[in-house]
């Protein structure tokens, strides 16, 4: 009798294709799980591809995927960024990269306690950038957040733990990066005057960004992130960064819309100054054109001190013309002299206040500063040793015939808020003034896309409430960090109440153009006529209000009287 033939007989072929199937399924979930793709466990590696060659991050806690000190470009000193080289072996990219030298100063316990200073590995070679995602497949297209730290000089990196990403990624469904660059005389040393080769030596540290920006168009796919969805936002001198890059035509397609806090219109050098700097940094240091190549061999600290002395030459030189001599506020611009970019008209062609609101027009803004940025309270001499009696004393002697205008002002702008006579120095009118002038510039000029305000009032319970709504307040809170930046916070439940009010609004205008979120009161687009202005927190208190041209006339009042006041 015939046994039965089954059809597994019949196809032998299904004896080999069917484990080899079941081989494909398995290594599939396995490179899925490598690459990020399914969830992974806390602390595992994943990896991801670049241009350049893969790169190796890990698992948060949160179950984020951390990519830290990924090359995005190289440069010699002083020369402008070219690609990073290609690897063929996968890169650990688990902890910081280098972090860029930077100006030394004596900073407070104070300082040091309220931002948490660290200041990292510092080496030139410092192009990388940090990458925090929840979910790394393509077709998610997730809103790219690049955020600029504050500072053209000193002190600062994304170390700070206010600018972890963690949070925003992880929450709301962002894609968080953050890249360091090359600051002070190794980003901005203007050597043009010696020859073609350092054509581009006075604006290399702002190249770098631009680098930065191409690198992330081209990768940031493979992160789960969406190239033609980048959100550029700075702090401070950021916000300047954010301006200055927006008005270069090298990044045309890179940036699609801009969030700027606390640093609206920058002026950048003018190149009569900033190729002075460079003149007198090479005397102080003996170099001459003829062995310019000395300067390639300079150790940091001899060229930080040969720099720091020529700055202070050239700030008198330039006091002497009747130029500026620091940050001033001059016709309602920031005019930063020192080692920040300039007018060299080969990167940067036009000023950034005139430029960027004109190349800006189809981009969405959000915009705006904190109530107290640099509170003289804090800062002048003769305010910190009164009591609070002997510094409301002192606001009303000061402001005189203003003084009684100003308090009724201030009571009729912030109604809810409990008032004190000092509270008129420690206002902030500069950085208010310019992030309204900017939005004035944009909208004159007509566009599509809309322009969003706040004002940031909380005030950190921190030190006894010694720096108020302070500069760079608003960043833990942005970023979700309040708890994990209570040194700047206080960690409140009102500070985390406003944390998850704020992290949302920025997210939903990552997303979509518009703040406007669930956790927001309604928030209708900035005009000149309506002021639409978000009051973000107010004194100790986590509250969001909607109010509209609520200071203007106690600005232009304090305006009148900022002579009286000494700011």
């Amino acid at each position: 009798m015939m046994k039965t033939k089954t059809l597994y007989y019949y196809l032998p072929s299904l004896r080999v294709v069917l484990p080899m199937l079941l081989c494909i399924v398995l290594f599939t979930s396995c490179n899925s799980a490598r690459r990020g793709t399914v969830q992974q466990a806390v602390g595992e590696k994943v990896y991801a591809p670049t241009g350049e060659g893969e790169i190796i991050g890990e698992v948060t806690p949160s179950g984020v995927y951390v990519f830290k000190g990924v090359p995005y470009a190289k440069a010699e000193r002083f020369m402008a960024p070219e690609p990073a080289p290609k690897r063929h072996a996968a890169l650990d990219c688990t902890t910081y990269g280098a972090v860029p030298p930077q100006v030394i100063y004596e900073r407070t316990d104070s300082e040091v306690n309220w931002y948490q200073v660290d200041e990292g590995t510092k080496d030139e070679d410092c192009l990388n950038l940090n990458i925090w995602t929840r979910d790394m497949r393509p077709d998610t297209k997730k809103p790219v957040l690049v955020y600029l730290f504050t500072g053209y000089t000193i002190g600062h990196s994304h170390e700070l733990s206010c600018y972890d990403g963690e949070y925003m990624a992880n929450s709301h469904n962002l894609v968080v990066v953050t890249p360091n660059h090359r600051l002070n005389s190794f980003g901005f040393l203007d050597l043009s005057f010696i020859g073609q080769k350092y054509q581009h030596s006075a604006n290399a540290g702002i190249l770098d960004l631009v680098a930065a920006l191409r690198w992330i168009k081209a990768n940031i796919a493979n992160f789960g992130g969406n190239p033609d969805n980048i959100i550029l936002m700075g702090q401070g001198t950021g916000g300047g960064k954010v301006l200055t890059l927006m008005s270069m035509p090298q990044t045309e397609g890179l940036i699609h819309k801009v969030i700027i806090e606390s640093g609206s219109l920058f002026k950048v050098m003018d190149s009569k100054y900033s190729r002075r700097l460079a003149s007198i940094t090479l005397e102080e240091l003996g170099i001459t054109g003829e062995n310019i190549s000395t300067l390639d061999t300079i150790s940091h600290a001899t060229l930080r001190e040969a720099a720091a002395k020529a700055l202070e030459r050239v700030r008198e030189l330039a006091f002497e013309d009747g130029t500026s001599n620091a940050f001033v506020e001059d016709d309602n611009l920031i005019d930063y002299f020192g080692w920040a970019p300039s007018l060299d008209g080969v990167a940067i062609t036009e000023q950034p206040y005139v430029a960027a609101p004109r190349r800006g027009l189809n981009i969405p803004i959000l915009i705006g500063t904190n109530k107290h940025e640099a509170t003289p309270s804090l800062y002048k001499s003769e305010f910190s040793s009164l009591d609070e009696r002997g510094r409301d004393s002192m606001a009303i002697t000061r402001l005189g015939s203003f003084y009684s205008k100003a308090e009724e002002l201030y009571r009729l702008s912030y109604p809810r808020t409990s008032y004190f006579p000092s509270e008129l120095y420690d206002l902030d009118i500069n950085f208010r003034r310019m992030a309204l002038n900017l939005a004035e510039r944009r909208y004159e000029m007509g566009g599509t896309a809309p322009i969003y305000m706040y004002l940031f009032g909380f005030e950190s319970p921190v030190e006894d409430g010694i720096f108020r709504s302070h500069h760079m307040l608003e960043i833990p809170f942005v970023m979700g960090n309040t708890a994990r930046a209570a040194s700047m916070t206080g960690g409140t439940q009102n500070a985390l109440a406003l944390s998850e009010k704020m992290s949302s609004a920025w997210a939903a205008f990552c997303h979509t153009g518009s703040p406007q979120s669930p956790a927001m009161p309604q928030w209708p687009a900035w005009t000149p006529e309506g002021g639409a202005t978000m009051l973000l927190g107010r004194g100790y208190d986590g509250d969001c209000e909607l109010v509209y041209n609520h200071d203007k006339g106690l600005i232009e009042l304090l305006g009148r009287a900022d002579n009286a006041l000494g700011n």
